[in-house]
């Protein structure tokens, strides 16, 4: 008899901390390698299990976002990610290019 075992997972932590205007109603999509994967809102954090290894994060609201952020997720642990507005205030460019309306970065 041949048994199945799952290939190793890890989890995966996205954050979007509290504060600030911009978006404040408004979910971000999470994308884990090209897929949506869930949504998270002002002050939430998303867990999710994602296979092991090297694996693309971006966040995205309409028709912009963030670029993808590389991590590796380790087999049985987690990687925690932050979400937030790109830019600030007063630079416009951000809502106008595709890749810079959010930033993503890996949390130590």
């Amino acid at each position: 008899m041949t048994t199945y075992q799952a290939p190793p997972s890890g989890r995966l932590v996205v954050h979007r901390p509290r504060g600030g205007w911009r978006d404040l109603l408004r979910a971000y999509v999470v994308e884990v390698d090209g897929v949506e994967r869930g949504k998270v809102r002002r002050g939430e954090r998303l867990e999710l299990e994602v296979p092991a290894g090297d694996r693309r994060v971006r966040a995205r609201i309409d028709w912009t976002g963030s670029p993808e952020l590389p991590v590796r997720v380790p087999a049985g642990g987690a990687v925690e990610v932050e979400v937030t507005p790109g830019g600030n205030a007063f630079q416009v460019h951000h809502v106008a290019t595709e890749q810079s309306y959010l930033a993503l970065r890996e949390v130590r």
